[in-house]
């Protein structure tokens, strides 16, 4: 005989109306996160992550790998190649939904650069817009050095997945 706890719980699943789903999380908003970043010198390209942080009360969810341009401080894009970057080598583990106070990684590689810079500027402060695939986008600082330009074929970004230490 069944203990009556899995009787209930096999009584829930069997009464669910057909087409009811499971309550899904709530996407992140801009409200949610606060994020910046920063990216260095990588053999030729600007490596780094923008660090996001959940600062409400709920968890929510981020979706998949988001899409991600860069903008000068000024709202003039820069324009890129968008690319997948993994998680692998990074020792990163892929997440897809944020609890309050929780942080997620995103990793950018960022190369061959053969646009204007500003003379003389090592850094540049940049903005991050950061398009979720929940429908959803984000905005962060983000920092970086110029990348080099070996070849004029135009601009690459590797985006990762969102992810935190293992």
């Amino acid at each position: 005989m069944l203990p009556i706890g899995v009787l209930a719980a096999v009584a829930a699943l069997v009464l669910v109306p057909a087409g009811s789903s499971v309550p899904q999380l709530r996407a992140c908003t801009v409200s949610d996160l606060h994020g910046a970043g920063q990216l260095q010198g990588a053999t030729g390209s600007m490596l780094g992550p923008i660090v996001f942080r959940n600062v409400s009360s709920l968890t929510c969810s981020l979706g998949g790998r988001p899409h991600v341009s860069i903008f000068t401080r000024s709202g003039h894009a820069l324009r890129t190649r968008e690319e997948a970057l993994t998680l692998k080598g990074i020792g990163y583990r892929r997440i897809t939904a944020l609890r309050s106070g929780q942080r997620a990684w995103l990793y950018l590689q960022w190369s061959e650069w053969c646009g204007s810079w500003p003379r003389g500027a090592y850094v540049r402060k940049l903005t991050a817009r950061v398009s979720l695939t929940t429908d959803r986008s984000v905005k962060a600082g983000l920092e970086s050095g110029r990348p080099r330009c070996d070849v004029h074929t135009g601009s690459r970004l590797g985006v990762s997945p969102f992810g935190a230490p293992r």
